[in-house]
């Protein structure tokens, strides 16, 4: 007994109605194939944002056109994001070697700025280039600037001309894992 097109046709009219496509019934039919459900537990789970502590502070939004500003660019953001701890953390673990490969060859006051580093306040600001790479600006300092207990430190970013070591500043990618834009204060 021949069918016609029709029993061919049904799963693709049940799909396109949000309905369920089942096999033709008859001799050719095959079990559906099963395959197991995505579970939450099959995704990695992803970090959460960055959190300001006692070291570190994601500085607002009106800090990236300061920063950019201040780098002597005429460079506007595409965007910007919020870094997640992840990427903080990746930034971060990196900067001692990225130190000491820098600061080879150069005088080392000991202990070496890659040691010290753990214990820098940071103040992070995050951008979008004009070629869509995320970039986490990081300004390093060693000590808090201005008056002892000011939070200022916290809102603003912090620029001071001398104090060598002690105020430095990276760019980071955490798309691409890249330090780019290396710079330390000159010594006063």
């Amino acid at each position: 007994m021949r069918l016609g097109p029709l029993p061919l046709l049904l799963p693709v009219l049940a799909l396109a109605c949000g309905g369920e496509a089942r096999p033709a019934e008859g001799p050719k039919a095959s079990a559906p194939e099963s395959r197991p459900a995505a579970s939450t537990a099959d995704k990695a789970p992803e970090s959460p944002p960055m959190e300001s502590d006692d070291l570190r502070v994601l500085l607002p939004r009106d800090q990236t056109a300061e920063y950019l500003r201040m780098r002597g660019g005429n460079e506007n953001p595409k965007a910007s994001f919020v870094p997640t701890r992840a990427e903080i953390e990746k930034l971060e673990s990196g900067l001692p070697d990225m130190l000491r490969e820098a600061l080879r060859g150069e005088p080392v006051i000991t202990p070496p700025l890659w040691e010290r580093v753990k214990g820098y306040r940071r103040q992070y600001v995050p951008f979008v280039d004009a070629n869509g790479t995320r970039w986490i600006w990081g300004n390093f300092m060693c000590q808090n600037p201005g008056r002892v207990g000011s939070d200022a430190w916290r809102k603003k970013i912090v620029s001071v001309d001398d104090g060598g070591d002690c105020f430095f500043s990276v760019e980071f990618s955490p798309d691409t894992g890249k330090y780019r834009r290396f710079s330390i204060n000159g010594d006063g």
